[in-house]
């Protein structure tokens, strides 16, 4: 497991704890996934204000959690997230450039390999974002064709 804090100015910190975790996934859609939801955390959030970016396991699942201390999501907002081309009302998240469409490929990738995206969020508090992925295992390098460490 590995938590990152990201500042809105993306400047990275990353501490690793020892023992990767491997899943076979494809790895450019799952890294597509991850930085869309930071990005989204960026501008939704003001400057200054920490991202974290957290790894784990929780069984034979990955569990990767984007958190900011943003703005937040409505509740009215928050069942609407996924739908195509759906953006925001609220003016300090209406001025970011967006189509609207991130969240809802976010979510088609996630599902297409057999997992699933969870939002939970309270408005001027923060949201946190988190992609379940399935099939984590504890093999060491070589081992599982197609595979790559999450660490």
């Amino acid at each position: 497991m590995f938590g990152a804090t990201l500042q809105s100015e993306l400047r990275p910190k990353k501490s690793v704890r020892p023992g990767a975790i491997w899943i076979t996934t494809d790895q450019g859609r799952i890294t597509q996934v991850i930085s869309n939801l930071i990005t989204n955390s960026c501008k939704s959030s003001p400057p200054s204000i920490s991202i974290s970016v957290q790894i784990g396991r929780q069984g034979d699942q990955v569990v990767i959690s984007v958190e900011d201390e943003g703005f937040g999501i409505s509740p009215k907002d928050m069942a609407e997230i996924y739908a195509p081309f759906f953006r925001s009302d609220r003016k300090v998240i209406r001025n970011e450039v967006g189509t609207g469409l991130g969240l809802v490929i976010s979510k088609t990738l996630v599902e297409l390999h057999g997992g699933e995206i969870k939002a939970s969020s309270t408005v001027d508090v923060g949201t946190r974002m988190q992609v379940i992925l399935p099939g984590a295992s504890d093999a060491p390098t070589g081992q599982r064709t197609g595979s790559a460490p999450v660490d």
